[in-house]
């Protein structure tokens, strides 16, 4: 069972590598080229990859070939699902808000 996972980077790569087992797995997302997953998943055998769907989530059934590019992620990560952050905001409208400094009120404010 994954417990505990996160991003993959340089220096987690580098700690992987070395034996260091600080995560029961990694994440990777569409910034990363199905290439480049390839390649983290052959230098670490044995750690599962999970997918993060990022803003490649925001386009399906939007933007034609969506579907195809997450379901191309998850084969190549071999991910039981896709994660992803669940907004109530329309998409694009975090991204905007992001840009803009906008912030949530905090519950109760």
């Amino acid at each position: 069972m994954i417990k505990l996972t996160t991003s993959i980077s340089g220096p987690l790569l580098a700690l992987l590598r070395d034996g260091e087992r600080l995560v029961d797995g990694v994440e990777v997302g569409p910034w990363f080229s199905v290439r480049q997953i390839r390649d983290y998943r052959r230098a670490l055998p044995g750690i599962p990859f999970t997918f993060h769907g990022g803003d490649l989530i925001d386009r399906v059934g939007w933007i034609p070939g969506t579907v195809s590019r997450v379901r191309a992620y998850l084969d190549c990560t071999a991910s039981p699902w896709a994660s992803m952050h669940i907004t109530m905001w329309p998409p694009g409208m975090v991204w905007i808000m992001l840009r803009h400094g906008w912030r949530m009120l905090r519950p109760g404010a």
